[in-house]
């Protein structure tokens, strides 16, 4: 398995855009705009890594990414 720069970035912010979101479901921290754009980033890093890395992990983990982007901004959308 060769593990390229940009699949070491993809997942190291899909674990932060975890982390975020995790952060925002179970206390009363708000990351919304800084959380955005780390997921923001997390999901370019994952088109990124598509065309220039393994697809089948930035595949994976641009679906993560898009399941946690709908979980975090859930909030926004129901206030």
């Amino acid at each position: 398995m060769n593990l390229n720069s940009i699949n070491l970035v993809s997942g190291i912010l899909c674990l932060l855009s975890f982390l975020l979101v995790v952060s925002i479901m179970f206390t009363s921290m708000f990351w919304f705009l800084p959380g955005l754009f780390v997921m923001l980033l997390a999901i370019i890093a994952n088109v990124l890594g598509i065309l220039k890395g393994n697809k089948a992990i930035n595949i994976t983990m641009l679906i993560l990414n898009i399941v946690f982007l709908v979980i975090f901004s859930s909030p926004l959308l129901l206030a």
